[in-house]
């Protein structure tokens, strides 16, 4: 996975979130749904990234995710995305 790639993939969430703020409300039982949505698809994307092609992903690629997981936590995908970016950032420097 590639820095452009991710940058890529970042500037498209945060276009979807800005969607999301011009459309009207959803009614309070979808955003229920909605609103358990995000850590179940994290974990599913940061799983399929733990792999690659049957063998374990490269050392900066756990990093990344080591990273976002470590402040998934806080509730917030723009502390997510740094995290991972540090993380990958961090991996490709020391391996």
């Amino acid at each position: 996975m590639t820095v452009s790639l991710i940058l890529v993939i970042a500037l498209m969430t945060y276009a979807s979130r800005v969607v999301a703020l011009v459309l009207p409300k959803a009614p309070a039982r979808f955003r229920i749904v909605l609103d358990r949505v995000p850590p179940p698809l994290f974990a599913s994307l940061a799983a399929l990234s733990l792999v690659d092609g049957g063998a374990i992903a490269p050392a900066s690629t756990l990093c990344a995710v080591g990273g976002a997981l470590a402040v998934a936590p806080k509730g917030s995908l723009l502390w997510v995305l740094t995290g991972g970016l540090v993380g990958y950032s961090l991996g490709a420097i020391a391996f």
